[in-house]
């Protein structure tokens, strides 16, 4: 699996889903919310403290399966 490919894969989705979301809103709140991805863009950081195979599984998947999770499970 090429993870960078995963990647921009899992990007062309989220900006289809958000242009979807924005369609179905008025201008003014398009605006907002375009201004505010802008912003999340530039600055947004994130840090994901899990091994690599647990990552890719998890963008993979859209789901993230812990100890906790399979705790429930039981």
């Amino acid at each position: 699996m090429n993870f960078f490919s995963l990647c921009v894969t899992n990007g062309a989705s989220l900006e289809r889903r958000f242009d979807d979301y924005t369609s179905s809103l008025s201008e003014t709140e398009k605006l907002i919310l375009i201004k505010f991805a802008s912003v999340i863009e530039r600055e947004g950081r994130i840090a994901i403290n899990m091994r690599p195979t647990s990552l890719v599984d998890f963008l993979a998947s859209d789901r993230f399966f812990n100890i906790y999770t399979a705790r429930g499970m039981k």
